[in-house]
């Protein structure tokens, strides 16, 4: 199982399959938390921010935001030690966040790959 090693690219910018009005339904972790402190922004934003998503067919139907906490200089969360069940228990929540793509050097690839993989094998058997 991987671990966090800080570089802070799963924070930079967050990609979702659902929308704030999705999110005012959500029930799961921590919507408060998400109203209140992500802010939209749109594909082609996010687009800069990450350019692998152009590749996907469908990058356009997620959504995308930015969190106030995040500090873009110092690539960290501004309150690492308080930070809410939806980000601290990150990628581990299941298929929330089904876009979960930060690359090779975070330390949750590792997790990432053999989700993957068992998506893969799922759909097979």
């Amino acid at each position: 199982m991987g671990s966090c090693k800080k570089c802070g690219i799963c924070c930079e910018m967050i990609v979702v399959k659902w929308s704030l009005l999705g999110m005012r339904e959500l029930t799961g972790p921590d919507p408060e938390f998400i109203l209140k402190n992500w802010k939209p922004i749109a594909p082609e934003v996010a687009a800069m921010f990450r350019s692998s998503l152009r590749n996907k067919a469908d990058w356009l139907e997620c959504n995308y935001f930015v969190c106030r906490f995040y500090d873009y200089k110092g690539k960290l969360c501004k309150i690492q030690e308080e930070k809410s069940p939806v980000c601290a228990n990150f990628p581990h929540y299941g298929e929330l966040f089904p876009k979960y793509d930060t690359g090779m050097h975070c330390g949750f690839y590792e997790d990432w790959l053999e989700g993957q993989k068992q998506q893969t094998i799922s759909k097979v058997a």
